[in-house]
């Protein structure tokens, strides 16, 4: 097993078991064949198992809207879900799925109503600029989404659903297995199945005066992973991963009925050992539109192809040691879509980076990292990053420690951006951000049963060449705006636990201000220095639970300040609390576990993007079995 894969099964070998302990996002402490490791200074966070299996009914982005800190830009219930890392845009979020960037290339985002926790094994955030270690996209940050094999021999099944108001319901089937083929291999694989339909039948219109807009969302997802492991350390994987998304506004008025369909199929095939990582990729994305009665559908196909080729060395002193990682990612992009000047679009795109981690006496990491992009049509700015990790003090009870980062960052156009007829711009530069961030971090053993972590960052985030559709030249794609990110974020996590007993607050907040700070033309001077468009400048969130054996009680709150839809008019401010009770039981090797939940106990009214309602108070029940 490679050093990747046994970090991997450190964090993930356990999902299948009814685990009752923290339910806090952790930094990641990755050891092993990944890019993630040279990210000395960045600051990185990983869902542990608990917090899986808690949401392994639900979508991505209730998981990170709850216990991150990061905003999100949501459609309607069950509708589009954007990302908003660090006061930015979605298209400036990468999307890592087993090292590939799922971004849609048309335009240059993730709907995370389309990733469900059923599809993948692990979840890592990366804060700030990773564009030295990850490629175009991360400018605010990362989203890493990873598939791993399980470690226990036999086979494991999880089965079960969820049934909430308004009709909203899903259910899944994931098969995990393992066995030895002879002395030197193992196999191992997952086979799983995802459907979700939010039909969002209300039984009113309107909530407190607002209009609850009627939409139907239809999901469903099929994966399959399979794993041969040489005991001296070679794995070869095969992934394949396909989902379909169909959104309808308005079903019930075919006049103004209007329909997104997502079609998404990944195929991913990789070869690693304690040197070298080669993996081949094939990525296709087709999104239909059309509105009325459907007589027309407006197509948009991208197929992608990846060919990804890493080495890494690693040399030991007598106190130190030092790695380097070098690698090559090309990637032809072939893109059908009825909106192009051309009827198909090819291009090429390639990278060449060299990470390298130099780990001191007493723990100091440092990391500089380098990366060239190369794409056709114009040049790409060079992205090098340098970082490093200081541990301050430390004891048996106490550990204080300082990171920081200063990192280039890179966006490359998308494809809609550059190509389509009339609005696109073919000579559109990229976007290139400078990010500097300061971390202190800090774990503490209170007397026998109390444990504190604490992180604290400070960032300031520069982005040129930001792409804006200017309105005053028809909504043409240029490179209009300069737009500053700087805040704070503060986080802390509180545990306890004795005996049978547990319980934990988790306070995530951050405060962001996001804003234009440069403009090249007379329409985009009237917001300098306002907030960006849905960007709320406060976000917190309040975890707290408390358990007993198999039984969890959880509270939760949500708060964001207000969010601007123009330069005057905003969505006022809001605040959500839920209540969710878990119960687990075992029966011999089959776990049981039953979730009740408890949505907007207050009854509070906030608004989505579309300055529509979201629902009220609701309520969901789930039922998982899970078999050794």
């Amino acid at each position: 097993m490679t050093a990747l894969s046994g970090a991997f099964a450190l964090f993930t070998g356990q999902l299948v078991l009814a685990q009752k302990d923290s339910i806090s996002l952790q930094e990641v402490a990755i050891r092993g064949f990944s890019p993630v490791r040279y990210m000395a200074g960045s600051y990185v966070q990983r869902l542990d198992s608990t917090l899986h299996q808690q949401y392994a009914s639900r979508r991505l982005d209730e998981l990170l809207g709850q216990y991150t800190s990061l905003a999100f830009r949501s459609y309607g219930n069950g509708q589009m879900s954007t990302i908003a890392f660090r006061g930015l845009t979605s298209s400036h979020t990468a999307v890592i799925w087993n090292g590939i960037n799922i971004n849609l290339p048309s335009i240059g985002q993730t709907d995370f109503t389309s990733l469900n926790l059923a599809s993948m094994e692990s979840v890592a955030i990366q804060y700030g600029a990773g564009s030295s270690n990850l490629g175009s996209d991360a400018i605010g940050g990362s989203i890493l989404l990873d598939n791993a094999p399980v470690r226990n021999h036999g086979l494991h099944i999880q089965a079960g659903g969820r049934l909430g108001s308004y009709e909203n319901h899903s259910y899944q089937l994931n098969a995990r297995y393992r066995t030895s083929l002879n002395d030197q291999w193992h196999f191992a694989g997952k086979t799983g199945f995802f459907r979700a339909a939010y039909p969002n039948r209300y039984p009113e219109l309107t909530f407190k005066g607002r209009r609850l807009e009627s939409s139907s969302t239809y999901q469903y997802s099929i994966t399959q992973d399979l794993y041969w492991e040489h005991r001296k350390g070679q794995t070869l994987s095969a992934h394949f991963w396909f989902n379909n998304h169909d959104i309808t506004q308005r079903p019930n008025q075919p006049a103004f009925r209007e329909f997104t369909g997502m079609e998404s199929t990944r195929a991913l095939l990789k070869y690693a050992d304690d040197k070298w990582n080669l993996s081949a990729s094939f990525v296709r994305d087709i999104t239909d539109y059309g509105t009325g009665d459907y007589s027309f559908m407006d197509r948009s196909l991208t197929d992608r192809y990846g060919i990804k080729v890493q080495r890494e060395w690693m040399t030991r002193f007598s106190k130190s040691s030092l790695s380097f990682l070098t690698g090559l990612d090309f990637n032809h992009f072939r893109a059908k879509v009825n909106g192009y000047e051309s009827p198909q679009i090819d291009e090429n795109r390639a990278d060449l980076y060299l990470l390298s981690r130099w780990q001191l006496d007493q723990g100091l990491v440092i990391s500089l990292n380098l990366r060239q992009a190369i794409n056709e049509g114009y040049r790409v700015p060079f992205t090098p990053s340098v970082g490093l990790d200081l541990p301050l003090y430390s004891n048996s009870r106490y550990r204080l420690g300082l990171s920081g980062n200063l990192a280039k960052s890179y966006r490359v156009p998308t494809l809609n951006e550059r190509y389509w007829k009339d609005l696109g711009n073919p000579d559109i530069l990229p976007e290139s951000g400078m990010n500097m961030e300061i971390g202190l971090y800090q774990d503490y053993q209170l007397l026998k049963y109390f444990q504190l972590k604490t992180r604290y960052n400070a960032f300031h985030n520069l982005v040129d060449n930001w792409v804006y559709w200017n309105p005053s030249s028809s909504y043409r794609a240029e490179n209009l705006q300069q737009v500053l990110s700087r805040g704070v974020e503060f986080h802390h996590h509180l545990t306890y636990h004795r005996s049978h007993w547990s319980a934990g607050i988790t306070s995530l907040v951050s405060h962001t201000r996001s804003t234009q700070q440069k403009a090249y033309d007379h329409y985009s001077e009237e917001i300098l220095g306002r907030q960006i468009r849905f960007v709320p400048v406060w976000v917190s969130n309040l975890n707290a639970f408390v358990s007993y054996r198999q039984s969890t009680l959880t509270l939760q709150h949500h708060f964001e300040s207000r969010r601007y839809i123009n330069d005057l008019q905003y969505l006022p401010p809001y605040y959500l609390i839920d209540l969710m009770l878990d119960q687990s039981l075992r029966a011999g090797r089959t776990i049981f576990s039953f979730q009740a939940r408890a949505s907007n106990l207050t009854n509070q009214l906030y608004l989505n993007v579309r300055s529509n309602a979201m629902p009220g108070r609701n309520f969901h029940i789930s039922l998982f079995i899970n078999h050794h």
